[in-house]
């Protein structure tokens, strides 16, 4: 292990090992800290997503599978590290036999692993091999996340002047490439930093940023966690009012989000605040609907917290017998997660028992393997050493009988077969060139660009998740009566002339059109490439096809209306077919986007609370209230009516 340590230092010193040391405090080694998170585009996370990520374990190769082993290796970290550990490192070894360029990304996942049983050397050691791969590949973003989490291991251990160091290498990377979820987390953790320094009013310019960034982007879980740190430097520095005005919102984003498992914990807080304002009847008040919320989720630590704030209450009042009651379920729950955190305690050294003993396999494997490769670089060698000599004797051979031939004139009609044929060869290469950039078009005229580069690339399975996008629906309400009183050659000229008119609303906006299905026109923002103001872009180009429609109307003497639909969130994108290509949609947030669409009123863009939450303050809206959806339950749910100016 020490003579891989000295030889992996070594290797670092030779190559981009100047860049590194200036990211590592004085007197330290390289390879002495470890690492934390970056982002891993499958963000939905739990048993669902493993299972998903499973299925489509069975039918990947190449990059494709990388990038799911990786994920996979991600979700399990909260509550398994053992199979965490495992595909993690399948996704890295896959990676470097493969040298794909997605072994950065790999290694960062396995430095988690890692880091998450405390090995923090065998952490840095992946980290710090991915920053040395991304600074080699120019791949900025891995670099950023490499340097953000070297800051986010300082912190840990205390060392905030490094944290802060490595945290800003990777904002000015991040800054410079405006890649703004980058630049929510640095700020997030510069936050984090300035209040274990209590430099509390850096703190609150830096949360302030992060949330301004996930509120920009939609990401409403991280927007109610930033504002969750604003409250909390507020509440330091005992300015509780502006404390409770931030938890309130945070509360209002975890219902967006669906976060009910926080509440409990946000309803903690802000009872605090109101018993250190001295509000006590008001923190018994919030305190009992936290308590209640707690123990629906059966989340002790909640429990614990919220029964000591009731106890204080209770006892501030004078009402001993009810302080007495909270009290003794404080210290009962509170001597349960001790007990518990023992077995937890148990059950981690085991594990770390487990992966070290795979890893020590792993290292006597390698150290098996040297021998025969120092063998099979001597034979190989020397088998190129006997094919060039093998070579120059051909061709030895060859100029001989050439000149033999020269001198008896064969050469010169020879020449001439070769001229002709070579013409043949030049006239069906044109050829097949011009099959080639037919096809391509092709192809591009039904997918979008960087997808069908990857498809010619040879990626034989694409299939992505992205977190953050907006999907609009269009139809032609009332269309099943107007094809009946419409000729089909008028009809199919109509619905031409109107979606015709979308694609280029589409392309003004950098938009993607996933399909048409009848008198149906689908639409989404934020994919294949991502993209911040994706609910900006799809909200301005459903004015525009309202409009555009209405322009067509006056112009042609119609009464055509069309119905639209939006909604915001997480999808997954492929491309499905052999012979005919078709790049689609899955997921919860097409089919809300759906219902909003049936569920609304010709000539108007129904959209949901999501979407306004998003483009507030941007757009003019009329709010229509609580409506029943179809598969959905009650939602509240607004008309898009107009741009804000």
């Amino acid at each position: 292990m020490i003579v891989r340590y000295v030889l992996l230092t070594l290797f670092l010193f030779a190559s981009e090992a100047p860049l590194l040391l200036i990211a590592q405090p004085p007197g330290t080694s390289p390879l002495s800290t470890s690492n934390a998170p970056p982002p891993i585009r499958v963000r939905r996370q739990g048993t669902s997503a493993i299972d998903s990520l499973k299925n489509l374990l069975v039918s990947t190769e190449g990059d494709a599978r990388i990038r799911v082993l990786r994920s996979l290796g991600w979700e399990y970290r909260k509550f398994d590290l053992l199979p965490s550990f495992d595909y993690a490192l399948q996704s890295v070894e896959l990676a470097r036999s493969s040298s794909s360029a997605e072994l950065a990304a790999s290694l960062n996942v396995l430095g988690i692993t890692y880091r998450n049983i405390s090995n923090y050397p065998k952490s840095l050691e992946c980290f710090v091999e991915a920053l040395r791969i991304a600074l080699k590949a120019r791949n900025w973003r891995e670099e950023g996340y490499a340097y953000n989490n070297m800051g986010d291991v300082y912190h840990l251990q205390g060392n905030d002047e490094w944290a802060a160091n490595n945290v800003e290498k990777a904002l000015h990377i991040f800054e410079k490439n405006t890649y703004l979820e980058g630049q929510g987390y640095c700020f997030a953790r510069l936050g984090e930093i300035a209040e274990s320094r209590k430099q509390f009013n850096e703190a609150l310019g830096y949360n302030t940023r992060a949330y301004d960034i996930r509120r920009a982007l939609g990401d409403t879980t991280q927007m109610y966690i930033a504002l969750a740190k604003i409250g909390t430097v507020h509440q330091a520095e005992r300015r509780f009012t502006q404390a409770l005005d931030c938890y309130a919102r945070a509360l209002d984003f975890m219902r967006i989000s669906h976060a009910t498992s926080d509440v409990a914990a946000m309803l903690g807080r802000i009872a605090i605040a109101q018993l250190d304002m001295g509000n006590i009847r008001t923190a018994i008040q919030t305190a009992q609907e936290g308590f209640a919320f707690a123990q629906k989720s059966r989340t002790k630590i909640d429990i614990q917290e919220l029964s000591m704030v009731l106890w204080r209450s209770y006892a501030a009042l004078g009402e001993y017998k009810q302080a007495f009651e909270y009290q003794s379920l404080y210290l009962a729950t509170r001597d349960s997660i001790t007990s518990e955190q023992s077995i937890k305690q148990t059950a981690a050294i085991q594990i770390k028992y487990e992966i070290q003993r795979k890893q020590d396999e792993i290292e006597a494997l390698e150290n098996s393997h040297q021998v025969i490769r120092w063998a099979l670089v001597v034979g190989l060698s020397m088998a190129i050493i006997l094919i060039v000599i093998l070579v120059n004797r051909s061709r030895l051979k060859q100029r001989t009988t050439t000149e033999i031939l020269r001198q008896q004139g064969i050469l010169t009609e020879q020449s001439k077969e070769i001229e002709l044929a070579n013409t043949e060869i030049q006239e069906k290469n044109l050829i097949i060139e011009e099959e080639r950039q037919l096809s391509q078009r092709l192809l591009l005229n039904v997918l979008p660009a960087g997808i069908a580069a990857r498809l010619m690339a040879g990626e034989k399975l694409i299939a992505d998740r992205f977190q953050y996008v907006t999907v609009l629906f269009a139809d032609i309400a009332g269309f099943t009566a107007l094809s009946k009183r419409t000729a089909p050659e008028e009809l199919v000229a109509l619905l031409d002339t109107i979606f015709s008119e979308f694609d280029s609303i589409a392309e003004e906006f950098q938009l993607e059109k996933i399909k048409t299905i009848g008198d149906c026109y689908m639409l989404v923002g934020g994919l294949p490439e991502p993209m911040p103001e994706h609910c900006e872009r799809v909200a301005n180009a459903a004015l525009a096809m309202r409009e555009s429609v209405q322009v067509l109307n006056d112009a042609l003497g119609l009464n055509v209306a069309m119905r639209m639909g939006m909604h915001t969130g997480e999808v997954v994108a492929g491309v499905i077919g052999k012979k005919k290509f078709s790049y689609d949609l899955w997921g919860d947030t097409v089919n809300t986007a759906s219902r909003m669409e049936s569920h609304g009123e010709a000539g108007r863009i129904h959209v949901s609370e999501e979407v306004f939450t998003a483009l507030q303050g941007k757009f003019a809206f009329e709010k229509r209230g609580e409506i029943e959806v179809k598969g959905k339950g009650v939602m509240r749910t607004y008309f898009l009516t107009g741009s804000s100016a």
